[in-house]
């Protein structure tokens, strides 16, 4: 049984990234909140209306008026600041630690 699990949970984590490597987004940072509507996840809203449920490292991480971009098959987030002040943010420890962020819109 426990063998079957831990099968189980790998297979879970490969769709859980090969899902986020589709998700792209970029754009300045500006609002951050905790989501009380979708599980109580902290939440960053970006100018134009998208919006990215994220894990609470990232979330505090990221700055109002922060650019952040992730590319299509990328996973890592780009968080820049000033002007050559820029943070790589690797997403793919974050799975592993069972954290997760959703871009919608």
């Amino acid at each position: 049984i426990y063998v079957a699990f831990i099968e189980s949970n790998n297979k879970k984590i490969e769709r859980q990234i090969y899902s986020e490597k589709k998700i792209e987004f970029k754009g300045i940072v500006k609002q951050k909140y905790i989501d009380s509507l979708n599980h109580v996840r902290p939440t960053i809203k970006l100018y134009g209306g998208t919006k990215i449920s994220s894990d609470y490292e990232l979330y505090n991480m990221v700055r109002i008026n922060d650019s952040i971009s992730k590319e299509n098959e990328e996973l890592s987030i780009k968080i820049y600041r000033k002007k050559d002040d820029t943070i790589n943010y690797k997403y793919i420890e974050s799975v592993y630690r069972n954290s997760l962020y959703r871009n919608y819109k």
